[in-house]
């Protein structure tokens, strides 16, 4: 499962990856940690949980300003990418 947020109080993702749980699934939510402040790996009620942190905000500095959406597009992409690695390789590692 692919999350936006880092997986830390979404009660619907919650009940959804118990259930599979309870069906004899193994369950990964991949989660993304804006904050940058959650473990990058953890379980949660037998929930396997990866989290990819973006790069660091640039917000402070004044000189980053007229690049700020281009900055903001290429964390974005690169964050997607993280995600997309991170699948590919549970993928693997359960093939």
């Amino acid at each position: 499962m692919f999350l936006s947020n880092a997986f830390t109080h979404d009660s619907r993702v919650y009940a959804e990856a118990r259930s599979l749980i309870k069906a004899d699934h193994s369950v990964t939510v991949i989660a993304r940690d804006r904050e940058r402040i959650h473990p990058r790996k953890d379980i949660l009620d037998e929930i396997n949980i990866e989290r990819v942190r973006p790069l660091p905000s640039l917000e402070g500095n004044k000189f980053i300003q007229p690049f700020k959406i281009l900055l903001n597009g290429m964390n974005l992409l690169l964050t997607q990418w993280q995600m997309f690695r991170c699948a590919l390789k549970l993928h693997k590692g359960s093939a």
